[in-house]
């Protein structure tokens, strides 16, 4: 990955909602994203979450145009397919907990 851009928006709710900006070289066919790519910048996101004791983090991932990236298979390689709602990934502190470690 070359870059990856965050655009944090807090919610009333005490949670965290995250976009990130995948560069065009992670954008794979179709519209999606590798565990490969992804894991290392949710690992970023979780870690900072913890560290700014948010309840939990809405993530989004859309490329350069503002365009929605598919991470279905990502978060299945990922483990965490079940979080996946539509094209929000919603996590739970004790997920962000296991993800802030690896």
């Amino acid at each position: 990955m070359r870059s990856a851009k965050a655009i944090f928006q807090s919610s009333f709710s005490g949670d965290l909602s995250v976009t990130v900006v995948l560069s065009p070289d992670v954008v794979q066919p179709g519209y999606t994203v590798t565990a490969e790519a992804l894991g290392p910048v949710l690992g970023i996101v979780s870690r900072s979450a913890e560290e700014m004791n948010v309840g939990g983090v809405v993530f989004y991932a859309e490329d350069e145009q503002g365009i929605d990236v598919s991470m279905v298979r990502a978060t299945e390689d990922l483990g965490i397919a079940e979080a996946l709602d539509g094209s929000a990934l919603l996590l739970t502190p004790e997920r962000l907990e296991t993800l802030s470690r690896k």
